[in-house]
């Protein structure tokens, strides 16, 4: 149980860190290094979260001014 933490692996939402974090709560205290995996699980989550939201910010100002220039050339 102390590697199962590993199966949330890839999620991408602050929400999904939560749930994890919830989901093993203290239950995970009782196995070895289960503490520790659970906390580099729900670290990995978060960043990716803070990542995705970065990155979609800069996306989006990009193809929004790709937009405007191909509006503006069209005219």
């Amino acid at each position: 149980m102390g590697t199962l933490p590993h199966l949330a692996y890839g999620l991408c939402s602050t929400e999904s860190a939560k749930e994890v974090q919830q989901f093993f709560g203290t239950r995970i205290n009782d196995y070895e290094g289960g503490p520790r995996t659970l906390a580099e699980i729900v670290e990995g989550i978060e960043l990716c979260a803070g990542l995705k939201e970065r990155t979609s910010i800069l996306a989006n100002g990009f193809f929004a001014a790709m937009k405007d220039k191909v509006v503006a050339e069209q005219q």
